[in-house]
């Protein structure tokens, strides 16, 4: 699974945090896209689990990110996101 370079249509609200913090693992993981389905815009343990993921994504491989949301005012915590991705081409 380490060797994966796509993952479509994760829904990170419907999964686990362990589970989103293993996407960190995907050290060839070049473009991910997310569901993020949470209405309430207070999931602050999936908010941090995504943000150190993708942390640890942007300082590797990471080259497109895509999040689907119906629910733009919950997305205003990705303005966190550190250390910037190095190779992001696509947000």
């Amino acid at each position: 699974m380490t060797s994966l370079r796509a993952i479509l249509g994760f829904d990170i609200c419907c999964s686990s945090t362990s589970a989103v913090q293993e996407l960190r693992n995907l050290k060839n993981l070049r473009e991910l896209g997310i569901n993020w389905t949470d209405f309430t815009s207070g999931n602050t343990k999936h908010q941090a689990a995504m943000l150190r993921t993708l942390g640890k994504l942007g300082t590797s491989n990471l080259q497109s990110f895509t999040v689907c949301s119906r629910n733009l005012g919950s997305l205003e915590f990705f303005g966190s996101w550190s250390p910037p991705p190095n190779r992001l081409q696509k947000f």
